[in-house]
């Protein structure tokens, strides 16, 4: 009960909202109607008239009586009695008085310290192994083999406790072969960390797979805003693009003026969904973050781009291949928003020519007057499951308004136009000698 809570206010915090003192005291009620008789007398003899309880104070409770039970030891009596025919026996409690964090030393659980919970998975075992508490219920006295606890870890229901979940086994040094011993020391150059997501990511111990993620082309440029000044921008440069893009912040910050599209622009993704669409375009005017060259954009103003690239964090990478280059973006490696998108309708222009490649699972370099673009296969090591693939085709197509308008005005019947002299005798011609019998045909 105590873990389904704690999941719960975990859950509250991730998504952002406030456990206020309403949802407090629904928690605590709901809960305390599924506790025994006996604990429930307990618990309302702490309570005091006035104050509502609160689901500290509630948790707080529920621990010291699972700590009681734990501590609870049935043990024979010395003295046997020959009228009684069963042996008696007394019951003896053992209570631990310290309710500290063997962490931070608070008056709360070790597995309800946020300074715990912000540690990696690997982190937490070696605390509590070199603390010597039990692996299942984080505490002291005992160890996983003499844990009176019966609840285990609800992800893999392995007996440690879930805020240890990673390892299918107790953790314990992994034998690795020279092989994976090799590949450890000439893969630790480009190793990449993914980065840290709503969801729980878990790594494997001892051998760890290895795998490629694309590191795309972006840019850091100056574009020159309604006062005249650069503004420093992030830019994708993606010849897959028809067209360039620019967020709605973007265009705000920069202030400039943006002109009404005739037509509502759809952008489309994959299988030809409508993922955006635009109304506005603004003229931009940017440069490299290096020299004042100029190139003039026209850019679809659109509300969000895509996540933030790279959606992983290069830690460590030496590339000979691109030492003493100026780089477009010099802090490529660092996970941040993308601004604008550099389309097909500028990108040429900005590839004059020069490629320089690098060895196996490293990025190109790709020269332009921008800078130095680096796209290309990175190595991962223990990447997320959830992989995010980009792909992005903007396409112009009509309101479906305009496009029922100019129907009806192809198919409408047209007006009577104002006929010659000529034109009106022989129509009164036709209908003085022309008639229709009654097969349908004309007779003259």
């Amino acid at each position: 009960m105590i873990d389904v809570c704690n999941e719960v206010l975990r859950n509250f915090k991730t998504l952002g909202l406030e456990c206020n003192q309403l949802v407090e005291l629904l928690l605590v009620f709901s809960l305390q109607d599924m506790l025994e008789d006996s604990i429930k007398v307990k618990w309302e003899l702490t309570l005091e008239d006035k104050n509502f309880p609160s689901l500290n104070k509630f948790l707080s409770f529920l621990e010291k009586q699972a700590r009681s039970l734990q501590g609870i030891k049935i043990t024979p009596l010395n003295e046997k009695s020959n009228e009684v025919s069963h042996k008696p026996y007394s019951l003896k409690t053992t209570v631990e008085s310290d309710d500290s964090c063997k962490l931070c030393f608070s008056s709360h659980s070790l597995h309800r310290c946020e300074k715990f919970l912000k540690m990696n998975i690997n982190n937490r075992w070696n605390f509590v192994k070199k603390s010597k508490l039990c692996f299942n219920c984080l505490r002291g006295n005992h160890n996983v083999s003499s844990c009176k606890f019966t609840t285990s870890c609800r992800a893999c229901k392995q007996r440690h406790h879930t805020v240890l979940h990673q390892f299918q086994s107790s953790p314990r040094e992994i034998p690795v072969s020279n092989s994976n011993q090799n590949l450890a020391a000439t893969s630790d150059q480009n190793v990449v960390q993914p980065l840290a997501t709503s969801q729980e990511q878990f790594c494997l111990a001892g051998q760890m797979n290895y795998s490629n993620s694309i590191l795309l082309s972006t840019a850091i440029v100056r574009v020159k805003n309604s006062q005249g000044q650069y503004v420093n921008c992030r830019a994708l440069i993606d010849g897959g693009s028809q067209t360039s893009l620019i967020t709605e912040s973007c265009s705000k910050n920069l202030n400039l003026p943006f002109y009404e599209s005739e037509n509502t622009i759809y952008i489309l993704g994959l299988d030809n969904k409508v993922a955006a669409y635009a109304t506005k375009r603004v003229e931009l005017q940017l440069s490299p973050h290096f020299s004042q060259d100029i190139f003039a954009v026209n850019a679809l103003v659109v509300k969000e781009l895509t996540c933030n690239l790279p959606n992983f964090i290069v830690s460590k990478f030496d590339w000979p291949h691109i030492n003493g280059l100026q780089l477009a973006d010099p802090s490529f490696y660092i996970s941040r928003p993308v601004d604008m998108i550099l389309g097909a309708d500028i990108f040429f222009d900005l590839i004059p020519y020069g490629k320089i490649s690098g060895t196996k699972n490293q990025p190109s370099a790709l020269n332009s007057k921008l800078g130095w673009l680096l796209s290309g296969k990175v190595f991962t090591a223990c990447q997320s499951e959830k992989k995010v693939m980009s792909s992005i085709n903007c396409h112009a197509l009509l309101d479906l308004q305009n496009q029922i308008a100019k129907f009806w005005e192809v198919e409408s019947i047209p007006d009577a136009s104002n006929l010659s002299e000529e034109d009106q005798r022989v129509e009164k011609f036709y209908l003085d000698h022309t008639r229709r019998n009654r097969d349908g045909r004309y007779v003259v």
